[in-house]
């Protein structure tokens, strides 16, 4: 399994590379972040072994058992939906929450963060595609969020972030990503 997991890596990293040289960019400059949610501790370690560092989790109460069980200098991001009563536990787990989606989750954030002497990275999650099974923060609440991150004290603003409907070419997601941008 190991093995399988290190040639799995090396293919998308290679993958990376190539479409990072097509768009002019510097591989060195994307990250590579490892959904590793549902999977057991046991298997997330191996992809850490093989040199995944990144790792993203959608559930807080599933994240905090796993990354006290996996070691290896990892950098865990929150990739779900953050409700504000997982606030205090996501901060104490998370150097990343991706989904800051309202001026008052942003609030919560920072102030807890502050209590427990944390600086997470933060990106706001805009919702363009308006899908009932994903979340985010609605584009025309966007400048009145990143005014909040702004003004923080605890937290890093480091952009935005937005989940495009599932296509089946990625010529369809692009107006998402440049709406976004």
């Amino acid at each position: 399994m190991s093995e399988q997991i290190r040639e799995r890596l090396a293919r998308v990293q290679e993958q990376i590379a190539q479409a990072a040289q097509r768009a002019g960019r510097n591989a060195e400059n994307v990250t590579l972040i490892a959904v590793s949610k549902t999977f057991d501790p046991t298997i997330v370690q191996k992809a850490v072994d093989a040199g995944t560092l990144e790792l993203g989790e959608n559930r807080v109460q599933e994240a905090v058992p796993k990354a006290a069980q996996v070691k290896g200098g990892v950098r865990w991001h929150l990739i779900g939906h953050l409700q504000s009563n997982k606030v205090k536990p996501a901060v104490e787990t998370f150097a990343v929450i991706q989904t800051i989606d309202s001026v008052k989750l942003a609030e919560r954030v920072d102030r807890i963060a502050g209590e427990l002497g944390k600086r997470p990275k933060v990106l706001v999650q805009v919702d363009l595609a308006q899908e009932p099974t994903k979340s985010g923060a609605d584009e025309r609440e966007l400048a009145s969020i990143v005014e909040a991150l702004d003004s923080a004290r605890n937290l890093e603003f480091r952009g935005l972030m937005v989940l495009p409907p599932f296509f089946g070419s990625p010529e369809q997601a692009r107006p998402y990503f440049r709406k976004v941008r």
